[in-house]
Formats: structure tokens, sequence, C-alpha cells
């Protein structure tokens, strides 16, 4: 069974027992590509999405997920401020 079935699943056996205000998934994001958000997190995607953007200002510091919105098993992704291109050799 590939990992990402079983996270699947674990997700689905977890999901009506954490609070509904927890992401499973937060992609941090600088302000500048924020498409004119302020910084804080917000719920992202389709509606029920457990995807949340944090609008961080680098100035300020790394982002920093509130406390209690990240489920435990919950992943962040950090973006930085400027694009970065991917080796020659991968596709």
């Amino acid at each position: 069974m590939k990992l990402s079935n079983r996270l699947g699943k674990v997700a689905k056996a977890l999901a009506d027992r954490l609070p509904l205000d927890q992401f499973h998934i937060i992609e941090a994001v600088p302000i500048s590509r924020a498409e004119r958000r302020k910084p804080g997190l917000y719920r992202d995607g389709p509606e029920g999405s457990l995807v949340g953007r944090l609008v961080y200002d680098p100035a300020k510091g790394e982002p920093v997920v509130p406390e209690g919105k990240l489920a435990p098993f919950g992943l962040v992704i950090v973006c930085g401020p400027e694009h970065i291109e991917p080796p020659d050799d991968v596709a």
C-alpha cells in the first residue's frame, strides 16, 4: 500500500476526533505572494478543506503557526519569497 493511501486512511479515521478548526496542511507564504491578503491564517481550498494558508511578513521573522491550529500529524510547507528553479536533472 502506498504511503499516501495510508496517510489518507489515518486522516479519515481521525477526522471525527480532531477539533474542527485544525488543519492537516498549512502552506506558509510571504505577503509578497499572498494575493493582497494581510498576515494571518486562512482556510484554503474548497469547502470542507483541511488546508490552511498562513500569510506572514518576512521582515518580522519566520512564520509561526498559531498554537492548536495544526493537527498532530499535520504538515507545514514554507514557501520562500522568491521562485527557485529546480536542478537541471529534475524533469
